[in-house]
């Protein structure tokens, strides 16, 4: 008899973490939530040893294990666990804005120990604005690690669209240094922008340490425990990314945590169309989804204060959550995460928490456990949920959408406040696992060509490639499909000259 095939979706949170295992037709089988009380690594442990110790679904019966997780965003806000960056920047001439210009200054700190800049970089039309030579490059990078750099960003003029010298660059550094020398080239990175282009170098670079580190540790551990599948991460658009990619360019996975919560909350309400808003232990998300995908913001990034050169979902964050404090009937800004479960009211503790409202509201403890009264806790609650009303009509710019609630917080809302148009789907509090587990593999295409002639033909080529890339990664070949193109023309530029992006998805084959 032909056994089942599962897939396992985590969710890495500020407060808990999600695990969920389900079957090739997306039933949710099993799920369980691990507070995170003991270190990220061992209750993901604990989670795969609680949903695994049923005979009926096993290791090595997991087609795949997705993986969501905010640890590179958490390590570029709480300056953790990077590596210390030297930058190499191939101009020509020496540009008068130095580098991590607009960083705030503890992260320009922590991320860039120098950087040296030699002659080479190309003019928009290919013309080599002057001549890259070995020596330079291999004087630059003795400089830069003489000042303590750990990892090297390498960007060039004009990169994106000629990558040929910050290829060549990287060739003459690893000849010369080791292969296993850390680097990143700008040219992966997209966008012909010096400045933000630079930006997504040297954090991309800086936050591999964190990447490597945690995921070889993950992968070492699942493959003790039994499990002999491949694994993903998902990326900030909800789709997936090989284990390899992510670790390359954790750049692809700063949001990822909040794009799985967007599209388990679509799947688990049914609905294509709709505002999600995900209440975690610390925080709220808040976002629209439209045809099951998150929709993309036109501004470009910035996290911690960086500018960075691509684009979010389009994602407003509250600080509020399941542990908001709440100081003279005013919920604050300060939380407890995960200290929520032994430092609230409820369990005992002298911290009065959101968590200790909704409790108090949905009859799992009295006044006198959490000393406040129900008129006061209930309009504490309308005010948690006219916030969160006020920030969803400002997304939605008028359109009348329905309302999901998920996230281990939304237990917290009363029934008496769920409509019509305020939704608390089943299963609500793993949606962020749920959404992982459901997340399709994809490519991404981000080229810039001539549209001067054969517009229709040139097109189609492109689109006929990113899925071809797409299936080669896996994906079953009739679910592939293009889930976003973007023209982008560089005005100025000879022979209508167009950036193009797309990207495609398809279902992982069972």
């Amino acid at each position: 008899m032909k056994l089942p095939h599962y897939k396992l979706g985590i969710d890495v949170g500020g407060t808990t973490v999600d695990l969920v295992v389900i079957d090739s037709t997306g039933y949710l089988v099993k799920s369980c939530k691990i507070p995170l009380t003991d270190g990220i690594e061992n209750c993901i442990i604990k989670g795969i040893k609680q949903l695994f110790q049923d005979e009926s679904i096993q290791p090595q019966n997991c087609l795949s294990i997705h993986i969501g997780t905010t640890i590179a965003l958490n390590s570029l806000l709480e300056i953790s666990s990077l590596y210390k960056v030297g930058l190499l920047r191939i101009a020509g001439h020496y540009p008068d804005v130095p580098p991590a210009y607009e960083f705030p200054a503890r992260q320009r700190q922590a991320i860039l120990t120098s950087f040296e800049t030699i002659s080479g970089g190309r003019e928009v039309d290919n013309q080599a604005i002057s001549i890259l030579d070995r020596v330079s490059i291999i004087d630059a990078i003795d400089k830069l690690l003489g000042a303590g750099t750990e990892a090297i960003g390498i960007i060039s003029v004009f990169s994106p669209l000629y990558s040929e010298d910050e290829i060549y660059a990287e060739n003459i550094i690893r000849q010369h240094f080791g292969e296993d020398i850390v680097l990143t080239l700008s040219s992966q990175l997209g966008g012909l922008g010096f400045i933000e282009r630079e930006n997504n170098t040297l954090v991309n670079t800086a936050l591999k340490k964190v990447m490597k580190k945690s995921f070889a540790f993950l992968a070492a551990t699942c493959k003790q425990l039994g499990f002999q599948c491949d694994y993903f991460i998902t990326q900030n658009n909800g789709t997936l990314i090989s284990l390899e990619e992510a670790v390359n360019f954790p750049l692809k996975t700063l949001c990822s945590g909040a794009t799985n919560s967007l599209i388990g909350a679509s799947k688990l309400a049914g609905l294509s169309h709709a505002i999600m808003v995900d209440i975690g232990g610390t925080s709220t998300d808040i976002g629209i989804v439209e045809n099951s995908f998150p929709r993309t913001t036109f501004k470009l990034a910035n996290i911690g204060g960086i500018p960075l050169n691509f684009h979010l979902p389009d994602i407003s964050v509250l600080a509020l959550g399941g542990g908001s404090i709440i100081n003279e009937l005013a919920i604050t800004d300060q939380s407890l995460g995960y200290r929520v479960f032994s430092e609230s009211r409820s369990v005992g503790g002298e911290h009065l928490t959101l968590f200790d409202i909704g409790n108090l509201l949905n009859n799992k403890v009295t006044e006198n456990n959490i000393r406040i009264t129900s008129p006061e806790a209930d309009m504490l609650m309308k005010k948690c949920l006219e916030k969160i009303s006020h920030t969803a009509n400002e997304l939605a710019c008028g359109l009348k959408l329905p309302v999901v609630l998920v996230g281990g917080g939304a237990e917290t809302i009363p029934d008496y406040f769920l409509n019509d148009e305020i939704i608390r789907p089943a299963h609500f509090g793993i949606a962020n696992a749920y959404g992982a587990a459901l997340a399709e593999i994809s490519g991404v295409l981000d080229q810039i060509v001539y549209l001067d002639k054969n517009v229709e033909e040139t097109l189609y080529e492109l689109e006929q490639r990113v899925i071809q890339k797409v299936i080669a990664k896996g994906a079953a070949p009739g679910s592939v499909r293009l889930i976003e193109k973007t023209l982008l023309p560089l005005y100025y530029m000879p022979n209508q000259m167009t950036r193009v992006v797309m990207v495609a998805a398809g279902i992982l084959g069972m």
